[in-house]
């Protein structure tokens, strides 16, 4: 297989907050459960044997993945920058998908990104940050903490890097305009383009797309603004759930049932290709 295949891990379902449009049902009634290390470490093992083109930006979702440090009396605050090393040792590049709520609490948002900026600069490459800016999250103030205390030290910077992300709605990009002015009040001198801001000495990326997928919590809601999402030839998305559930393209789902991933992928391409 020469296509190129993105992966993500879906390492729990709690969440601090219960949005709308969130597409896995998460929220704070879903119990504390994530994915071990152990498994984690098992299942990259295998992508590393499979025989695919697999893209090494692996993003880890929830859910919110730094639930370990909101819920300290529950999990071990250490899961994250363990499970950030990990990734590293297997090759791969992890991306945090967050809400950033954590950043308004400024102990908390300083612990965060010490630990994970660490475990980059040990293993001398970025850890990338993803974070939802839209008209569904209610983070104005964490984030623009997160993005201050990143480019205020210089370990951060070198070792971060924040992307933000949202849709090209109208009340998203009220959102987007909300957190320029927060920066901008905070001393910080800001250069945007529709891609990218310079914040300071800083590049931050700004990705905001199209679609609210029509699935999830969000059909139950009525809000989506686009049917399922389709993939161009050569490009798959894979899944892999903290229940132990393969997910390509959305579509597709299997149980994995401890098989190798390369031969639960092959069934589900097969049911990919069977329905084209």
């Amino acid at each position: 297989m020469n296509d190129i295949l993105f992966v993500y891990f879906t390492i729990t379902d709690w969440c601090n907050l219960k949005c709308d449009h969130c597409l896995r049902n998460c929220g704070p009634d879903k119990p504390c459960v994530f994915m071990p290390l152990e498994k984690l470490e098992s299942y990259l093992y295998q992508l590393k044997t499979t025989p695919v083109n697999i893209f090494p930006q692996i993003s880890i979702s929830g859910g919110e993945p730094f639930a370990a440090y909101i819920k300290k009396e529950e999990l071990d605050s250490s899961y994250i920058p363990n499970v950030a090393k990990t990734f590293f040792e297997y090759g791969y590049h992890p991306t945090f998908k967050t809400n950033g709520t954590w950043g308004k609490h400024d102990d908390t948002c300083k612990e965060v990104l010490d630990s994970i900026a660490q475990q980059a600069s040990k293993y001398k490459h970025r850890i990338y940050l993803d974070i939802s800016i839209d008209e569904f999250h209610n983070n104005l103030s964490g984030v623009s903490r997160i993005i201050y205390n990143t480019q205020k030290y210089k370990n951060l910077s070198d070792n971060l890097f924040i992307t933000l992300s949202g849709f090209r709605t109208e009340k998203s990009q009220i959102a987007l305009k909300n957190l320029y002015t927060e920066l901008k009040k905070q001393g910080l001198n800001i250069s945007p383009t529709d891609k990218l801001w310079q914040i300071n000495n800083m590049l931050m990326g700004v990705n905001f797309t199209n679609s609210i997928f029509n699935f999830g919590r969000a059909k139950t809601k009525g809000i989506s603004t686009a049917n399922l999402p389709s993939y161009n030839d050569g490009l798959y998305c894979l899944e892999i759930t903290y229940d132990d559930t393969a997910t390509l393209n959305t579509r597709y789902s299997k149980p994995i049932n401890n098989q190798h991933l390369s031969i639960v992928l092959g069934q589900l391409l097969l049911q990919f290709y069977k329905d084209r």
